[in-house]
């Protein structure tokens, strides 16, 4: 067996104590490169957008292809254009809730105002 020289043990020791410290370093490293970071984050960002941008019920009408009231629309704009509700429901609650029932939509008031509209699901063609 060879004897170390005082230089070599503590070189050799060195090595082996900061070998694990090196390994847990690289997949820093690479986590640390801006240019990688920002395209993913931009890419995170776009997906969440994608995501959130459009409520589910405007999905639905612009998929099924079904004329409905527009957010904004008054009682009165969405009775002349739609005719009569099936049904109506409500006012309800503070600010007073009413939806409107028709034949392949829901209609939500909040007050007079529209600020909802719900495509039936299986009224899609």
């Amino acid at each position: 067996m060879r004897t170390l020289t005082p230089r070599q043990f503590c070189c050799r020791l060195a090595t082996l104590t900061l070998l694990p410290l090196a390994a847990s370093l690289a997949p820093a490293q690479q986590m640390a490169n801006p240019e990688s970071d920002a395209d993913s984050a931009r890419d995170q960002q776009e997906q969440q957008a994608e995501r959130t941008t459009r409520p589910l019920s405007l999905k639905i009408q612009q998929e099924g292809n079904v004329r409905t009231p527009r957010r904004g629309e008054s009682m009165d704009s969405v009775e002349s254009r739609f005719g009569a509700p099936e049904s109506r429901q409500g006012p309800v609650g503070e600010p007073p809730i009413t939806r409107w029932q028709y034949p392949r939509f829901v209609v939500v008031f909040e007050g007079e105002w529209v600020i909802d509209t719900v495509v039936e699901p299986d009224s899609t063609d």
